[in-house]
């Protein structure tokens, strides 16, 4: 049997929440001023990640049923409740920032919301927060963020590099929340130059283009290739992700996928 029914009341944030949200002209200033090839990758982005991950916004319920055997089985699955993308002010990277929202969203998970810690986030992330439908964001310190979880029930958290996380992950823990912590900025290599917008990828990935077309030591997390269809066998054996033209303000990230977002329960009992 499946349903095809939310089970869950939308939750919502705190009423003091009110006060630390950013302010809209921060917004208006940062669709203004920011270049128009980069407003359009990061929408290319966006319908890269429907097209990869698809939706799975319903809520689904199934028995299994066997006298034989003398068991009952209930299984149900839903999406988390909310959703909390935290990072901080020194954190410039739109692509890996849409990455952590855009997903939850195809989730149905139904309030999505970002923390900057300080007051000052960076334009390029507004955007990126601002296009991919996230419409509740909140300027806070580390402190109020931990005053959330402690409110807010089950959910699931996405800390981006750049802050020390060690009291969010903590208080996250102690409420027994799923969060997942970006450790480190990936390693990024543009084998092919030429073929990509350097400015636009800088841009999205926080970074520089000396550095984007600088072949790092060891492991490369994102190869940009002209033709990543048919990659050079000098590079395609040592990135787990490959990006072609046009994709410069895409991301993924390996261990984050659409079961994170969801809630599963299984309930056994004798027939």
């Amino acid at each position: 049997m499946e349903t095809q029914e939310n089970s869950f009341v939308t939750p919502a944030w705190p009423e003091w929440l009110e006060n630390c949200r950013c302010p809209d002209e921060l917004f208006a200033e940062a669709y203004d001023t920011l270049p128009d090839s980069f407003r359009a990758a990061l929408k290319t982005a966006i319908a890269a990640a429907f097209f990869h991950f698809g939706q799975n916004d319903a809520t689904t319920g199934a028995r299994l049923e066997n006298p034989s055997k003398g068991f009952r089985r209930h299984s149900t699955s839903c999406p988390a409740p909310w959703a909390l993308t935290i990072f901080d002010e020194n954190f410039h990277a739109p692509a890996r920032l849409m990455a952590a929202c855009v997903l939850p969203a195809l989730c149905g998970v139904p309030l999505l919301g970002a923390c900057c810690l300080g007051k000052n986030p960076a334009p390029e992330n507004l955007l990126a927060l601002e296009l991919c439908g996230v419409e509740d964001t909140f300027c806070v310190d580390d402190k109020l963020v931990q005053v959330l979880i402690s409110e807010m029930g089950k959910g699931r958290i996405m800390l981006l590099h750049g802050g020390d996380w060690s009291g969010i992950a903590h208080a996250a823990a102690v409420f027994n929340l799923p969060c997942m912590a970006e450790q480190a900025p990936p390693r990024l290599f543009v084998a092919n130059p030429e073929a990509f917008d350097l400015d636009v990828l800088a841009m999205a990935q926080g970074t520089n283009r000396v550095a984007l077309t600088t072949r790092p030591e060891g492991r490369i997390d994102a190869l940009y290739l002209e033709n990543p269809a048919s990659p050079d066998p000098e590079f395609g054996e040592h990135s787990p992700l490959t990006l072609g033209p046009g994709l410069e303000a895409f991301w993924l990230w390996a261990d984050l996928a659409q079961d994170f977002f969801r809630v599963r329960h299984l309930a056994f009992d004798t027939i």
